[in-house]
């Protein structure tokens, strides 16, 4: 009995969680830094929506990128957690993508909210985007070379907003009444 103990109580130290101070030890005490990001404001259905980065972390411990969108008539979407691989450790530079349905999404907008944390849990300033889908053509942005580069995809499902019955925005139950 006393053996099972002892192993459960060196398991749980194993695993217990570090403390701040414990992982600025281990990965520094430096914050990551969202040096540059730009994107359109405007995007067509049925297009990618491209979010250019520029993140520098000195520790070189980048870790989790966090997208955040509240669409209106929507509301909050469950988080995008971009898990960086070690490689984009001190800098990430490129863009991913948010990819917009092609049915009925015309005229929703969005606020995009994006921060990175690194691995001591240090986070950066948060960063905001206001997206609109509109059947305009967006102005091409100058991207610099070192950030046409693409790094994913965010894994939100951008959807049509809902009515006050339940049902979607131009589904045939609003069309034809049933």
């Amino acid at each position: 009995m006393k053996k099972w103990l002892v192993l459960s109580l060196l398991f749980f130290v194993a695993c217990a969680p570090l403390s701040l101070e414990q992982k600025e030890k281990i990965w520094g005490t430096h914050a990551p830094v969202i040096k540059r990001a730009f994107a359109s404001y405007i995007v067509k259905p049925g297009r990618l929506w491209r979010v250019y980065l520029d993140i520098e972390d000195i520790d070189g411990d980048l870790d989790v990128l966090y997208v955040f969108i509240e669409q209106t008539g929507v509301g909050l979407y469950p988080p995008s957690c971009i898990k960086l691989p070690k490689e984009y450790g001190h800098a990430l530079k490129g863009y991913f993508v948010l990819p917009i349905a092609d049915d009925w999404t015309w005229g929703i907008k969005m606020k995009i909210e994006i921060f990175c944390k690194d691995k001591a849990g240090h986070k950066s300033k948060t960063i905001y985007f206001f997206l609109k889908v509109v059947y305009k053509r967006s102005k091409l942005l100058a991207v610099p070379a070192e950030l046409n580069h693409y790094l994913g995809t965010i894994d939100i499902d951008v959807r049509a907003p809902l009515f006050d019955d339940g049902g979607y925005f131009g589904g045939f139950n609003w069309i034809w009444g049933n």
